[in-house]
């Protein structure tokens, strides 16, 4: 990120990029990251203030399907996450070899 001259780097992973959006999860920043992260975002109120109220309106059912997107791919995230993990709470059968013959 920057600000004026100014230039900050933070680790970050990119989560998503779908119609001109970034998001992004912040990985291990340390408590001077924070505050820089924060600073750097929400500190200079006149550069976000000016277009404030100009986007386009929401509507109910739009934010509806965007919450669900990303609720749904929260699901998804999860589920491979602990995929493996699963397959060792489960307990495991022997295979039992067939009775022999008289």
């Amino acid at each position: 990120l920057y600000r004026g001259a100014q230039t900050s780097h933070f680790p970050a992973t990119v989560m998503f990029c779908r119609d001109g959006y970034l998001g992004t999860r912040f990985d291990d920043l340390s408590l001077r990251q924070q505050s820089e992260l924060v600073r750097l975002t929400f500190g200079r109120a006149d550069t976000w203030a000016s277009t404030w109220g100009h986007g386009k309106p929401d509507t109910p059912l739009a934010a509806l399907r965007e919450v669900s997107h990303v609720g749904v791919r929260g699901v998804v995230e999860l589920l491979k996450a602990t995929r493996k993990d699963f397959g060792r709470l489960l307990p495991t059968r022997k295979k039992t070899s067939p009775p022999p013959a008289n």
